[in-house]
């Protein structure tokens, strides 16, 4: 995107909340998230996030590291077990009117980095948005990038809005006809 200017709504540890222009001039809202790592915590992101919809325009998008996956397809380890927090997780989508955008690249954001029988991969970083941003931005590329260095590979995403080219019209011109080559 062009450089826009971003309006912070709302920032805490955990949630960046904006609002902004499209280059088109549509409003959107992003909301950039970092889940609460303790279990027992996270309600309390997801209750923020529930408030935050109420501000969020009706473009919105979260983006960030979530720290929670939604399924058993989520994860790749040697173990089995159950997937804490998931069902609420499942609830705050829902209530928050967000589909999980498609993303590219690496199948897992995340890995533990341990030895074995207590090896974990999940997809904790993603993004959802609004049907109205989907719709706005139905070109977008999400992107899970390689993990190198870190526990997380980084994600990116493109939503750039191309605005119409002010292409010439084609003129033919007779005397291409007539020239020897």
């Amino acid at each position: 995107m062009e450089r826009q200017k971003l309006h912070i709504v709302y920032e805490s540890k955990h949630l960046v909340h904006t609002d902004l222009l499209d280059n088109r001039g549509n409003p959107l809202s992003i909301t950039f998230v970092y889940g609460q790592p303790e279990i027992s915590k996270r309600e309390e992101v997801w209750c923020k996030l529930r408030e935050l919809k109420l501000l969020a325009h009706q473009r919105w998008l979260c983006i960030g590291d979530f720290n929670q996956i939604l399924s058993v397809k989520e994860k790749f380890s040697f173990g089995d077990g159950p997937i804490p927090s998931a069902e609420n997780f499942q609830l705050l989508v829902l209530d928050l009117q967000l589909c999980d955008l498609v993303a590219q690249g690496q199948q897992f954001a995340w890995m533990n980095k341990r030895e074995e029988e207590y090896f974990v991969m999940e997809s904790l970083d993603r993004a959802f948005a609004s049907v109205e941003w989907i719709e706005t931005y139905p070109d977008y590329a999400l992107t899970n990038h390689p993990i190198i260095k870190s526990d997380h590979g980084p994600i990116t995403l493109d939503f750039d809005l191309k605005l119409p080219s002010q292409r010439r019209p084609f003129r033919f011109e007779r005397k291409w006809i007539t020239h020897p080559s």
